[in-house]
């Protein structure tokens, strides 16, 4: 006679916590609590820095810039006195928190991919009324366009055409 078996044994149980925890560790890996944390992060520094650059414009009734290279930005004025043949000079501004010669970031190091459109320039120019510029000194037609990637998440920045304003797009 045969005899039914029931329930499972120690080592079904074993093979099934190893599969479940396999499983896990692949979801964890694929769903990084960080990364939402950190691009969150960086998107709301250079969202305080486009402010900080916009009050320094107004504050002291010159224009400022903050130009995009690759996944770094700085923070200088236009200086029209002692121009270059454009007639126009950049001057970094050194950075008030850390003490740098330049005031910007560089989000290489962090992963962290940077992208800007200001009419086709990686250049946004804020005037003396915060009004804003692209990279080539013309006023802003239409919206400017921010955005970070970090492993396929976005932070989307938005900088409304005459006003200046700085949005978090969601």
């Amino acid at each position: 006679m045969i005899k039914m078996r029931r329930g499972i044994t120690l080592i079904e149980l074993v093979i099934l916590i190893l599969i479940i925890s396999i499983m896990g560790i692949v979801l964890a890996t694929r769903i990084n609590p960080v990364a939402p944390a950190r691009l969150v992060s960086a998107g709301e520094k250079l969202i305080a820095d486009l402010n900080h650059a916009g009050r320094l414009a107004m504050s002291e009734h010159r224009r400022y810039a903050v130009v995009f290279n690759g996944n770094s930005y700085t923070i200088g004025y236009l200086d029209t006195e002692n121009g270059n043949e454009n007639g126009v000079q950049f001057i970094d501004v050194p950075c008030p928190h850390t003490g740098r010669e330049w005031y910007g970031t560089d989000f290489s190091e962090e992963g962290i991919n940077l992208s800007a459109d200001f009419n086709q320039t990686q250049q946004l120019q804020l005037g003396s009324f915060g009004k804003p510029f692209d990279g080539n000194g013309n006023e802003l037609v239409q919206d400017g366009q921010i955005t970070l990637e970090y492993r396929g998440n976005t932070f989307k920045i938005k900088v409304v055409a005459g006003t200046g304003s700085v949005i978090r797009e969601k």
